[in-house]
């Protein structure tokens, strides 16, 4: 997608549950930059963790009974099951802010064969994730107004199809140098970092 990326995934960790109903091991979690204007989480990360119960004891909370669910839209549900989770401007109590300073959030995956791909394909021939972020320290980003942060955001490149290691951080870099627009010493307090997720193997 164009702009900032967002990830929902199934995983046995805790989340928030509902109020009734047997807990079980499973969330849905998801990050996201919350793009929406006004919000105190706005041009921040943000993690949601829903912890799913076992059974259907309501007709809101989707149960682990019912898996496999589609977390996004799908033919059978127009907003997906968790709308939240594909959103980056659907609000949810169960979204912390775990990234005050990231405004800028890419990944892709990286294939068995060395390649990388914006598409996840099959499981099997995924060996990592590999995601990008752009951090602002706080002092600078007092500079800003949220909308030159969020223009800023933007003007930052998606991946594409062909790039190797470190080239869409050196491109966000590229990108960063030739802003003459802003404060230099805002755009001297922003980073970017690449890091790996490597997947495990699948066990018999």
């Amino acid at each position: 997608m164009a702009g900032n990326d967002r990830i929902a995934f199934y995983s046995t960790v805790p989340g928030y549950y509902p109020p009734s109903g047997s807990q079980s091991p499973v969330s849905v979690v998801a990050y996201r930059i919350n793009s929406l204007s006004g919000a105190t989480a706005f041009n921040k990360m943000e993690r949601l963790g829903i912890g799913l119960v076992w059974n259907a004891v309501s007709t809101t909370d989707a149960p682990v009974v019912f898996l496999p669910l589609t977390i996004g839209p799908s033919l059978t549900s127009v907003t997906g099951t968790w709308p939240a989770a594909v959103s980056s401007t659907v609000p949810d109590t169960a979204y912390e802010v775990i990234g005050p300073q990231v405004f800028r959030f890419e990944y892709c995956y990286l294939l068995t064969d060395g390649s990388r791909s914006i598409l996840p394909g099959n499981i099997s021939g995924m060996a990592a994730i590999v995601a990008d972020i752009a951090v602002i320290d706080p002092k600078s980003k007092a500079l800003l107004t949220d909308a030159q942060v969020t223009t800023l955001g933007a003007g930052l490149s998606d991946y594409t199809a062909g790039m190797v290691p470190g080239q869409l951080r050196a491109n966000w870099q590229t990108y960063l140098d030739g802003i003459t627009s802003l404060p230099r010493p805002a755009i001297s307090g922003i980073r970017f970092y690449e890091r790996y997720f490597y997947l495990s193997p699948p066990t018999l």
